[in-house]
């Protein structure tokens, strides 16, 4: 993401898609030291995650879902969008910041949310080598 974001024009639906990712991975690590298994879908993984109890956490899941899920096929639940600017736009106030900012702004408050609901589902070496997400 880091990467993605020093660029000239952000990508910010790029940022959207690996914020997403970093968050499955972070689930999957979660899902089989608390559960011994791994998901085989969003959907079963989203479902996984409800049994853990945390309905903070799967709110900031299911927020980073829908924002990569728009960012790579600009729909979501019926719901179509031209660009991923004009779904950040329709969904962020313009107050100045690109649409980037507005990214950034939700990914850190959602996949920081993420990283620190789930931790304590981690095994000991996961929450060890758990890199949080800081911008740059």
């Amino acid at each position: 993401m880091v990467y993605l974001l020093k660029s000239e024009d952000g990508h910010s639906e790029w940022v959207a898609i690996a914020a997403f990712y970093k968050a499955v991975q972070i689930a999957e690590a979660a899902l089989a030291h608390t559960k011994a298994r791994h998901s085989n879908s969003h959907n079963s993984r989203a479902k996984d995650l409800k049994l853990l109890g945390n309905n903070i956490l799967v709110r900031h899941y299911g927020s980073l879902w829908t924002m990569s899920c728009i960012a790579r096929y600009l729909s979501h639940d019926g719901t179509s969008f031209p660009t991923f600017e004009d779904y950040i736009s329709s969904r962020f106030p313009d107050n100045g910041r690109t649409a980037v900012d507005k990214v950034m702004a939700v990914v850190r408050r959602k996949l920081h949310g993420f990283e620190c609901e789930i931790v304590s589902h981690l095994s000991d070496t996961s929450k060890k080598d758990l890199v949080r997400f800081e911008r740059p």
